[in-house]
């Protein structure tokens, strides 16, 4: 899973980050939560905790993994296939240039029948997805309004 996941995840930030297995030696393995991922940062050299990534880069590295496991599955087992996902977005840390990169690859993924649902209150986004669903939470003596977009 990690493997295809890094195969997405250098195609985003620049290619400055690896995910590798965190070294769990060192630690008490009753208290180890998580999956042990930690980053290879190649502008330094070094790895480094996972959690000391900003929001943007952490839904990077979400997004790499889902499609990973996605990925993973389909090879795996039989050809089953995971076409869609949904993910509680971070990318407002991100840059216009990192946006760009991620929003090409779900795109990207788009045009192959794969869709990854974002749950968003950016409203950069609403400039960049054109699909979308949005919920209009209104005041408590107004009802919540549903909207929907969808490309013809």
């Amino acid at each position: 899973v990690m493997a295809l996941a890094n195969q997405r995840f250098e195609s985003l930030l620049d290619g400055r980050y690896r995910l590798v297995t965190a070294d769990d030696s060192s630690g008490d393995k009753r208290k180890t939560h998580g999956l042990g991922v930690a980053v290879q940062d190649a502008l330094t050299g070094k790895v480094r905790s996972a959690k000391s990534l900003s929001g943007g880069e952490t839904f990077c590295a979400s997004l790499a993994l889902a499609l990973g496991l996605s990925d993973a599955v389909r090879m795996n087992a039989g050809g089953i296939r995971i076409d869609s996902l949904f993910i509680d977005e971070g990318v407002g840390s991100l840059d216009n240039s990192q946006l760009d990169g991620v929003m090409n690859m779900l795109n990207q993924l788009s045009t192959n029948g794969r869709r990854v649902g974002l749950i968003s209150h950016v409203d950069s986004m609403k400039e960049t997805i054109t699909e979308r669903i949005e919920i209009h939470v209104a005041r408590r003596d107004h009802p919540t309004k549903l909207s929907v977009s969808w490309m013809e």
